[in-house]
């Protein structure tokens, strides 16, 4: 039998990409691509959205491999609807080229209404807003987002063009009773600015209404991105979250356990903010923390400093992000006795141990409990390599080991100032960004760079 008889071709199809578009995702595409609608912060970490999550299988597909499930997405609907926090300044802009009470676009408007003036045509001149109803009682306004002081960039204000307030014409003059009848109704708006309105997005879609949809194109891509009514979120294994777990790959992920009730939940976040300012109590900071946050206990991010008195291969930990940052170790002979130091300071601070054992996770309570072949998770110690990166990479030095040496210092990490020029730093704020390897592969190609 010839060797061309067992193979078998097969006429995969081929093609040239000729573009690749990125475009941003409008309310309906979240709805197709999500497949769950999240109603309660449990949700949030659910096995509908994919590995990893406490049952160690995925609701969607199946899967309980996280090389063969990639995910799944999931989003929230919003009560009510928001402007798009991408567009705010576009909005704005769209807003500041047209009149808001007959829709025309002030560019064109004055060029028709510089050709009625030279006999071309007798097009209209436009409405009251346009014209100013030819005595200037009706003053130009503008728009403009929100400062962050003021609603903090995320609302749309118009409000009466001080320039032409001040005018001599206009001195001593009010605004007629009828200048915000444009806007639409809203009785929960509090009116506390005469020269001022800040306006809801149902105001601004109602202004929006009725323009030349070709003319919002050009600023926005689509009508359909001005307002936003739900919120895409990414699958597990795009996240880590809040309660400390442990997976049977070794990696220390954590949760927020679905089997608690929503309203314990948010009065434990509730308690949690107290005292914090209003930056750090508001939602975008919690959807930041518990939706988008990615951490773990094997990377670090902080500021560098320098410390002449280290060498050229050490690098400063200090002591509190040392003992954060998590080493697996295989037990062994050689290193069971180290180890089970380790363990007492773990019982102390926490009252368990968590191992790996057999590929699954083991809460031990005592030292005498700890196994030869047990994945031991022990804290950063001197001597251990971590893996050092200051974005961006543009070249190879970017990314360089060093040998870690734990100092009683908080808050920054410090090397030898000998060792900026590879990493392009200045002690200016730069940002360091470590990771701890947490195989023997991994340390032993560190060890060599």
């Amino acid at each position: 039998m010839d060797d061309h008889d067992l193979t078998t071709e097969h006429n995969v199809p081929s093609g040239r990409i000729k573009a690749i578009k990125f475009d941003v995702l409008t309310g309906e595409d979240i709805e197709k691509i999500s497949t769950l609608e999240i109603k309660a912060p449990g949700q949030v970490t659910c096995s509908d959205l994919g590995l990893p999550n406490w049952s160690y299988a995925c609701t969607t597909c199946g899967s309980n491999n996280r090389k063969s499930c990639d995910g799944h997405f999931g989003s929230i609907k919003f009560p009510l609807t928001i402007l798009h926090p991408y567009f705010m300044a576009e909005i704005a802009e769209i807003l500041q080229k047209i009149c808001p009470a007959c829709k025309s676009i002030r560019h064109e408007l004055r060029i028709k209404r510089a050709k009625s003036l030279l006999g071309f045509n007798n097009q209209p001149r436009g409405c009251k807003y346009c014209c100013g109803d030819g005595m200037g009682r009706y003053p130009a306004m503008k728009f403009r987002v929100s400062s962050n002081d003021f609603f903090r960039r995320t609302a749309i204000i118009v409000e009466v063009n001080d320039v032409s307030l001040n005018k001599k014409r206009n001195l001593g003059r009010g605004l007629p009773a009828d200048y915000w009848d444009f806007i639409l109704g809203d009785a929960q708006q509090e009116e506390n600015h005469v020269n001022r309105r800040v306006l809801s997005p149902v105001q601004v879609e109602n202004l929006l209404r009725g323009v030349d949809p070709n003319f919002i194109e050009k600023f926005i891509p689509s009508m359909d991105l001005v307002s936003l009514n739900c919120f895409l979120v990414a699958p597990n294994c795009h996240r880590v979250t809040e309660v400390l777990h442990r997976l049977p790959g070794g990696y220390p992920l954590s949760f927020i356990n679905p089997d608690r009730t929503p309203i314990n939940i948010f009065t434990e976040l509730q308690q949690r903010k107290v005292g914090e300012n209003a930056c750090n109590s508001s939602g975008l900071r919690w959807m930041k923390d518990v939706v988008l946050g990615k951490r773990n206990d094997c990377s670090f991010r902080t500021v560098v400093v320098g410390d002449p008195d280290l060498e050229l291969c050490e690098i400063g930990i200090p002591c509190q992000i040392a003992e954060g940052l998590q080493v697996s170790e295989c037990v062994n002979r050689q290193n069971k006795q180290s180890l089970l130091y380790c363990c007492e300071l773990r019982l102390l601070e926490k009252g368990r141990i968590n191992v790996c054992r057999k590929g699954n996770p083991v809460v031990l309570y005592k030292k005498e409990d700890l196994q030869i072949g047990d994945i031991f998770y022990r804290p950063l110690v001197d001597g251990d390599t971590v893996l050092i990166n200051r974005p961006p990479s543009i070249h190879q030095h970017s990314m360089i080991a060093f040998t870690v040496r734990v100092l009683p210092i908080t808050s920054v990490v410090s090397i030898n100032p000998l060792c900026c020029s590879p990493l392009c730093g200045d002690f200016d704020g730069d940002c360091l960004h470590g990771y701890i390897p947490q195989s023997v592969g991994a340390r032993v190609e560190l060890n060599e760079l």
